[in-house]
């Protein structure tokens, strides 16, 4: 899934939402993911190295306090 390399990254950007999903959550992975594609896009456009890192289930952040489920990593 790539989470491995994660430590040696100079840069990560994770796309989170809600702790608990909601009828609302195939919107929100959609939405994320597109964001997450579009930065993809930018940084390989600007000659970065970077890939998408999968595999997020139950991958929670606790962001001022409140839980949050990542949704797309890049």
């Amino acid at each position: 899934c790539g989470q491995t390399r994660l430590a040696g990254a100079a840069r990560l950007l994770l796309i989170a939402g809600p702790a608990r999903p909601d009828e609302s959550a195939p919107a929100a992975l959609v939405t994320a993911g597109a964001a997450v594609h579009a930065a993809w896009l930018a940084a390989t456009a600007a000659g970065a190295a970077a890939r998408p890192v999968g595999c997020w289930i139950d991958a929670e952040l606790r962001l001022a306090g409140r839980p949050r489920r990542v949704l797309h990593g890049l």
